[in-house]
C-alpha cells in the first residue's frame, strides 16, 4: 500500500470521526495538505501532509512503533498528541487496506 493511495483515500472519506484513548470524539477532515483534528469544544489540531508522509513511511515501511522515534520538521519529537492521533490514522488505514488500495 502506498502512501499516495493511503492520502487519496482518506481525503474521499470527507469528513469523519475518530475517538482518542482518553474517550474523546474527534472531527477529522483531509485536505490536500493537511488533517485537520477538531473537539467538540473547538480545540483544533493540524498534522501536515509531510510529516504525516514521513510517519506514514516509518509507521508502513519500517514497522517503527515508538513515539520517540517519531521527528517533526525540525528534527525534534514530535508532540505526544500528535504521534497518538496519526497511529489512529495508521490503524483505521489497516483496518481497511482493502478499500485503500482498491
Amino acid at each position: 500500500m502506498s502512501f499516495a493511495e493511503s492520502w487519496n483515500w482518506l481525503r474521499t472519506k470527507r469528513r469523519w470521526n475518530l475517538t482518542t484513548a482518553h474517550r474523546i470524539p474527534l472531527t477529522v477532515t483531509v485536505s490536500a495538505e493537511s488533517i485537520k483534528f477538531e473537539s467538540p469544544n473547538a480545540q483544533v489540531r493540524y498534522l501536515s501532509k509531510d510529516v504525516f508522509e514521513k510517519w506514514f513511511h516509518l509507521w508502513f515501511d519500517k514497522g517503527i512503533r515508538k513515539s520517540a522515534d517519531f521527528r517533526n520538521q525540525t528534527g525534534e519529537r514530535s508532540k505526544a498528541e500528535n504521534i497518538r492521533l496519526a497511529k489512529r490514522v495508521f490503524k483505521l488505514i489497516s483496518e481497511h487496506e482493502a478499500d485503500v488500495i482498491s
